[in-house]
């Protein structure tokens, strides 16, 4: 008989009966099959299951990559966008530099004190 795991394939022959069986003898051959090779066939089911996990999480890893990558790519866009408005302005103010708007005078406090030298008369 051939043994799981045969290179790769995950196909074995564990049985092999020529000529007629009655229904109680496939049974009977049957029940011994799945007793001598049942922990073979489970742990061959588990390591195909677990195949089968990790290579559902590397597709959703990779998806949200690619998610995350375009996101980022998206971004660094709009990004660059903005650069390009703001060198497009100084290139406006450079070329125009009186049309800048003038800087704004938030307050002045100014306080004078006007005196006269002693002796002196005024007005």
């Amino acid at each position: 008989g051939g043994q799981l795991g045969d290179g790769g394939s995950g196909m074995a022959l564990i049985a092999a009966f020529e000529g007629f069986l009655s229904q109680g003898s496939l049974v009977e051959l049957l029940e011994r099959v799945l007793e001598s090779h049942g922990p073979m066939l489970v742990a061959a089911r588990a390591e195909q299951e677990e195949r089968a996990f990790n290579r559902r999480i590397r597709e959703e890893q990779e998806q949200a990559f690619a998610e995350a990558l375009a996101e980022d790519q998206r971004r660094e866009r709009e990004r660059e966008a903005e650069r390009e408005q703001e060198r497009e302005r100084e290139r406006e103010r450079e070329h125009h530099p009186g049309s800048e708007t003038p800087p704004r005078v938030v307050g002045i406090h100014l306080s004078l004190q006007l005196t006269t030298p002693a002796g002196s008369r005024g007005p």
